[in-house]
C-alpha cells in the first residue's frame, strides 16, 4: 500500500510547510525511498499562468510571488521549485493540485463525458471524485508522497479537500504532521537566556491541533515553529493539551541555512517515525547531503564578497527566489562570497549607475516593464567591461541592441528544451524556457555574435556572445530553474569570469553526443 504524509499548517500561514515538505522529501530519497511531494492550493484561480497579472506575456510573477516553471511546462507555486531544489526531482504538473482546476472540471464534466446528462452534481461525491484522481496521478508509482496543504488547517478553501485526504485511509497508509507556531517569541516575552521556560500562550496550537482532528486527520507528529530552543516544561504542557507523546512533539528551530533542516528533522527523530509507522525497509544510513551545503553557505558568508548587480521590475520583488538560489548554489561550488542587490526601478538604476565599480558582473532578467530604459541601461553596462549576462526577455534587449532580428511568437515556448552546444563534447544543455520570442539563427548569420548553442533543427539561437563585448552572454532560457544546490546550472559560471564552454563539460549535463550548430 502506498504511504502518504500529509503537512498541515496551523495558526498562520509561512511559518515554512514548503521547507518541511522539502526536507522531508529529501531525508525518505535519501534513505532510498521512491518518493514525490505535491503541493495543494485552496485558491479559486484555475492556474497560476492565470494567476499571473501579466500573463500574456512572459513573467515569473504572480501577484507578490514567483511561479516556478516545470520540465514539462507546468506554470506553478513556487512551493514546488523548493522541493525540486531539495529533492533532486523534476516535478511535473500534477504535483501542484489548484482548487480552481478542480472547481472548473467540475463544471465543465457536467457535459455528459465523465457524468450523466441531468445528474445532480454535489461535492460528495463528484468534487471529492476530482480531488482523489488528481492526487493519485500526483503520487503516479512512487512509494511515499508528502504533500503540503497550503493555508491553514481550517480554511473554507480546503476543508473539502482535508474530508477526501481523512476518507483514504483505506487506500493509502496515512502520516500527519501539523506545523504550528508558537506563540510570543519576540525575545523578550517568556523567554531567559534565549531558552523558553516561562509562561507562553499555547491556545492557537492546540485550537489549530483540535481543528485537524475535526477533519478526521489527528497529527501523528506536531512540529512546532519557534525562534528559541523549547524547555520541557513547555513541551510537556503541548503533550498534555494534545494528549500526544512527548516523543511526537518536535521543533522545528531558526537555523542559519533552510538547508539544515533535514538534519535537524532527523536527529529529532521525524524520520525514523516515519519510517516504523509505514513499515518502510532500507540500510542505508542516512545524514542528509544538503548538510555540508548548508555548511559551505555558512561558511562562505565571512569572506570577501563577490557583488552581482541585478536588474529586474515587476519579476523582483523579493521573491524571485530561484535566481537567488541559483547564485548562492554558483557561490558554494566555486567557493565564492555571492552577493546581490536587485535593482528593479528606473529610480534605482541610476543608483546602480553611480555605485558600478563595487559590482563584479550584473545580469539582466526577464521583466519587461521600463524595455527602453533597461536598454540603456544595459548599454551603460556594457562599457564596464565586467561580466554581463541576460535571461529570457534579457536576452532579447541584448539581441535588440546589437542588431540581431528577433520574432515574436503567437504563444508561449515553455517548458525543458535542449540546447546543442557548438564544437562540445557534452552534447546538450536542458534547461527551462518560458519566453515569447525567438532568435532566428538564418536572419543572424553575419559577424556580430558568436552562436554558442542552438536548438536541435538549428533554427533558433538558445546562447550566444556578442563579438564586441565578448564578457557578455545572452540566455534566452531560464537557467536558474534547472540549478540544484550541489549542482549549480554552469551558465551561471560565466557571471565568474570563467569560460561557460569549459565549465559546461562538467559531468552534470548530458553526457550523450550530438551534432553541433
Amino acid at each position: 500500500m502506498k504511504s502518504l504524509i500529509v503537512v498541515l499548517g496551523g495558526v498562520t500561514s509561512g511559518v515554512g510547510k514548503g521547507v518541511v515538505c522539502a526536507s522531508i522529501g529529501n531525508l525518505l530519497i535519501e534513505k532510498g525511498i521512491k518518493t514525490t511531494v505535491i503541493k495543494y492550493d485552496g485558491l479559486m484561480n484555475y492556474s497560476f499562468e492565470q494567476m499571473n497579472p501579466y500573463h500574456v506575456i512572459p513573467e515569473v510573477r504572480w501577484s507578490d510571488e514567483e511561479v516556478t516553471v516545470l520540465a514539462d511546462g507546468g506554470v506553478v507555486d513556487s512551493d514546488l521549485g523548493v522541493y525540486e531544489r531539495f529533492t533532486g526531482l523534476d516535478l511535473s504538473t500534477a504535483n501542484n493540485i489548484v482548487n480552481g482546476q478542480c472547481l472548473k472540471e467540475l463544471i465543465s464534466y457536467q457535459d455528459g463525458n465523465r457524468w450523466k446528462i441531468g445528474e445532480v452534481i454535489s461535492v460528495f461525491p463528484h468534487l471529492i471524485e476530482i480531488y482523489k484522481g488528481k492526487l493519485f496521478e500526483a503520487i503516479a508509482d512512487n512509494d511515499v508522497a508528502v504533500l503540503e496543504v497550503g493555508g491553514t488547517v481550517g480554511d473554507f478553501e480546503s476543508e473539502f479537500f482535508l474530508r477526501m485526504v481523512s476518507d483514504l485511509s483505506a487506500e493509502l497508509n496515512l502520516f500527519v504532521v501539523q506545523l504550528s507556531y508558537l506563540a510570543l517569541m519576540d525575545g523578550s516575552i517568556g523567554t531567559e537566556k534565549d531558552v523558553i521556560n516561562q509562561d507562553v500562550i499555547l491556545k492557537p496550537i492546540k485550537q489549530s491541533f483540535h481543528t485537524a482532528c475535526s477533519f478526521c486527520l489527528k497529527p501523528d507528529v506536531l512540529l512546532i515553529r519557534s525562534r528559541k530552543i523549547v524547555g520541557n516544561d513547555i513541551k510537556s504542557r503541548i503533550s498534555k493539551a494534545t494528549c500526544l507523546s512527548e516523543e511526537y512533539i518536535l521543533f522545528d528551530y531558526d537555523v542559519e541555512s533552510i538547508y539544515d533542516v533535514p538534519e535537524m528533522l532527523r536527529k529529532q527523530g521525524l524520520l525514523e517515525l516515519i519510517m516504523t509507522r509505514f513499515r518502510l525497509k532500507s540500510d542505508v544510513e542516512v545524514r542528509s547531503s544538503l548538510s555540508n551545503y548548508a555548511r559551505g553557505i555558512v561558511k562562505l558568508a565571512e569572506a570577501l564578497q563577490y557583488r552581482v548587480a541585478i536588474i529586474g521590475d515587476s519579476e523582483s520583488w523579493g521573491s524571485y527566489t530561484s535566481l537567488n538560489e541559483a547564485l548562492v548554489s554558483l557561490g558554494v561550488r566555486y567557493s565564492r562570497n555571492i552577493c546581490f542587490d536587485w535593482f528593479k526601478s528606473v529610480e534605482e538604476y541610476a543608483e546602480l549607475l553611480e555605485n558600478n565599480a563595487s559590482y563584479k558582473a550584473f545580469i539582466v532578467t526577464e521583466g519587461i516593464e521600463n524595455p527602453m530604459e533597461k536598454a540603456e541601461m544595459l548599454r551603460k553596462i556594457l562599457e564596464y567591461e565586467k561580466p554581463v549576462m541576460c535571461i529570457s526577455y534579457g536576452a532579447c534587449i541584448l539581441a535588440n541592441i546589437i542588431g540581431l532580428s528577433t520574432e515574436r511568437t503567437d504563444r508561449l515556448v515553455i517548458g525543458k528544451i535542449d540546447t546543442y552546444l557548438k564544437d562540445s563534447a557534452v552534447g546538450t544543455v536542458r534547461d527551462r524556457h518560458r519566453r515569447d520570442f525567438t532568435i532566428p539563427i538564418c536572419e543572424n548569420k553575419g559577424e556580430n555574435i558568436e552562436i554558442i548553442g542552438c536548438d536541435s533543427q538549428h533554427r533558433e539561437i538558445h546562447l550566444f556572445r556578442p563579438k564586441k563585448y565578448p564578457y557578455c552572454i545572452g540566455v534566452v532560457s531560464q537557467p536558474e530553474y534547472t540549478s540544484r544546490p550541489n549542482s549549480p546550472n554552469l551558465l551561471f559560471s560565466h557571471l565568474l569570469n570563467l569560460n561557460i564552454e569549459e565549465e559546461l563539460q562538467d559531468i552534470a549535463y548530458e553526457s550523450e553526443t550530438y551534432s553541433s550548430c
